[in-house]
């Protein structure tokens, strides 16, 4: 067992940190004792280095269950980069690259070994697991084993049928937005033993949480862009919004991107690695945006509609001042969102019969014959199968969350693969190949001189690289691939970026058809609630910090000052502000000044104050109101 000294030693080699955050330690020093860890750290709280810290420090293997794939090829990317071996699995690979990994996380050096809980349920990663020496199981996004969790995933309830067959490996479950209810669920479905509880206070001093309820959502926008400054997030609930958006933005000069699921993984990748390097200062994004990153100068994040939680919303506002540095929280919203909101509620929670229809067009979209089709995974385009059976496109992607919780289906986000490769042909065969295929002769050279390991596992290749490095182009490139996996010299499997669904289930007739009735009435309660709380957030009279500690289960009365409300509760000047904004005012002043465009002047959490020094103004003088205009006072006038 490492000891103290030694987990220091790897934070600084691998991370180049000299001290862990508060919590850290505690959480890792428990977890190598062989104890069971729950570690509840807000949003860029530090969860990750808990258990990566730990599996760099220890014989054997951290197996980590992870929710999304994204986040996964984003953490092992990161491993990588730190010289600590890492690996993942997930719907897109074939059995032989499953095989690879698995075997190098028994008889390799693998520390790491990221996969989806839906994997467990297969034998052949059972049966490996079972020969690894693990040191730690971890289950990261632990909330997604709460049915009161916002992100559920049925999955997860499964995990700790693992624990009876791997008696002395501790486990951890890490997670950044579990109220009072979801914790002990938590707890209680995974089994914990008296777990070390490690838990950070969601109070987060540096961040401005303010609503605001209005029509001009565009020019609140360019209002709170131009008078904060550094990197931002505009969140919006449609991949539409995002470039209508955008645009709009760019068109008043402000520096923005947009960004969504639907777009490839290249023009995603080019898009963040700009704003990570500042040279795109807004993104406009879906919530497909933010897992994994790691963005510490974020300043601003924007939702410019109601969230459908807390928990997501504390999550997504949450990217914002992870440096510590003051960052502000928006929330703009208005009647329209109240009703939208309703609205999807109500499309959340369709008939029985609209249910089993989706899971019919399911069956005919994958020529399924009933009682088939049993583990099977597709490649699955969300947009072709509603436009295929001109079904709902809101309504559908619920109908199929629906069938997930109920355990007929499993899916998995739209992730990119790139290409593989991968030599089956022995050196012999390849000899006598390449004397009658001459020109083949040439590109398969090629492609060993490139690539290194393509006799022993599946190797990620670029046809544009090849296309260059021969003088071609990626369409010949392709077919020179194809030709080659063809006459059984190669395995290839070509780049992809699509969405996997896993029927868990034989296809049922319609008699045979059900979902989870208490389940489902259950879910339908939890969500209402859920709306509540959003609502009575953005309705909210006391300090908006308050109310989101409290529904996290943290009882705080004392007001924390720098929201929205409290400013307005504190909004009489002091002399010096009053000072300051008298001189703004007066410059600003002209014919035609209405208060709105001297607000415009000023930030806008400041703007209850300039409320009030307009009002000391016409007391004293220097102003006075004509209709909606602020004209100064003729006595001034005079003066002037």
């Amino acid at each position: 067992m490492a000891n103290t000294q030694t987990i220091y030693q790897k934070l600084k080699a691998h991370w180049g940190y000299e001290s862990f955050r508060p919590g850290q330690a505690d959480a890792i020093t428990s977890v190598m004792k062989g104890r069971d860890v729950f570690v509840l750290f807000p949003t860029g709280g530090g969860k990750s280095l808990c258990y990566q810290i730990p599996a760099v420090s220890s014989e054997g293997v951290c197996l980590v269950i992870s929710p999304l794939i994204a986040l996964m090829q984003d953490q092992v990317a990161q491993m990588r980069s730190r010289e600590i071996k890492a690996d993942f699995i997930h719907a897109g690979m074939s059995y032989f690259e499953i095989d690879r990994v698995l075997d190098n996380a028994i008889y390799g050096d693998t520390k790491l070994l990221y996969m989806a809980p839906e994997r467990l349920k297969h034998p052949l990663s059972l049966e490996r697991i079972r020969q690894m020496n693990l040191s730690l199981i971890a289950i990261d996004e632990a909330h997604c084993i709460s049915q009161w969790g916002h992100d559920f995933r049925p999955a997860y309830r499964e995990i700790h049928e693992i624990r009876s067959q791997l008696p002395g490996v501790p486990f951890m479950a890490l997670t950044a937005t579990a109220t009072s209810i979801v914790q002990e669920d938590i707890k209680q479905q995974l089994k914990l033993q008296e777990p070390f509880v490690v838990r950070k206070s969601f109070r987060r001093v540096n961040l401005h949480l303010l609503v605001r309820r209005l029509e001009d959502k565009l020019g609140q926008i360019e209002h709170m862009l131009r008078h904060v400054d550094g990197a931002a997030i505009v969140y919006v609930r449609s991949r539409k919004k995002t470039v209508d958006m955008a645009q709009l933005l760019n068109e008043r000069g402000i520096r923005t991107a947009a960004y969504h699921a639907g777009m490839s993984y290249p023009d995603r990748q080019k898009i963040m690695d700009a704003w990570m390097k500042n040279k795109i200062r807004v993104v406009c994004a879906t919530n497909a945006f933010g897992m994994g990153v790691d963005k510490s100068d974020v300043r601003i994040v924007i939702h410019v509609e109601l969230p459908p939680s807390i928990e997501e919303y504390y999550q997504e506002a949450g990217r914002a001042g992870r440096d510590g540095e003051k960052a502000y929280c928006a929330i703009l919203y208005n009647h329209g969102d109240e009703i939208a909101m309703d609205s999807k509620f109500k499309l959340s929670f369709p008939s029985l019969d609209e249910i089993l229809h989706v899971y019919g067009c399911l069956g005919l979209h994958f020529n399924l014959a009933v009682g088939s089709g049993e583990g099977e995974s597709f490649d699955f385009d969300f947009q072709s199968f509603v436009d295929k059976f001109n079904l709902g496109y809101q309504k559908t992607s619920n109908i199929l969350k629906i069938l997930e919780y109920s355990g007929w289906i499993a899916l998995t986000e739209s992730f990119y693969q790139p290409s593989k490769v991968m030599m089956v042909a022995d050196k012999m065969l390849m000899y006598d190949y390449q004397l009658k295929h001459k020109s083949a002769a040439i590109f398969i050279k090629t492609l060993l001189r490139s690539y290194e390991g393509l006799y022993s596992q599946f190797t990620r290749i670029s046809e544009k690289f090849m296309a260059k490095q021969l003088q071609s182009t990626e369409p010949v490139i392709n077919q020179m691939l194809e030709q080659l996996q063809a006459d059984e010299i190669i395995d290839y499997e070509k780049k992809s970026e699509s969405a996997k669904l896993t029927f868990l289930l034989p296809r049922s007739t319609n008699e045979n058809f059900n979902i989870d009735k208490k389940s489902f009435d259950q879910r339908k309660k939890i969500m209402k609630e859920r709306l509540l709380s959003v609502k009575n957030y953005v309705e909210a009279e006391t300090c908006r910090m308050n109310i989101m500690l409290n529904y996290f289960g943290e009882l705080e009365d004392e007001r924390c000052g720098y929201c929205d409300v409290c400013l307005q509760k504190n909004s009489n000047p002091d002399e010096e502000t009053y000072i300051k904004f008298k001189a703004i005012i007066l410059k600003n002043l002209d014919d035609d000044t209405s208060v709105n465009n001297l607000l415009t002047n000023f930030p806008s959490n400041r703007h209850n104050q300039v409320h009030k020094v307009l009002e000391r103004m016409i007391r004293e003088q220097w102003i006075a109101r004509e209709n909606d205009t602020i004209v100064l006072h003729p006595s001034k006038r005079q003066e002037g």
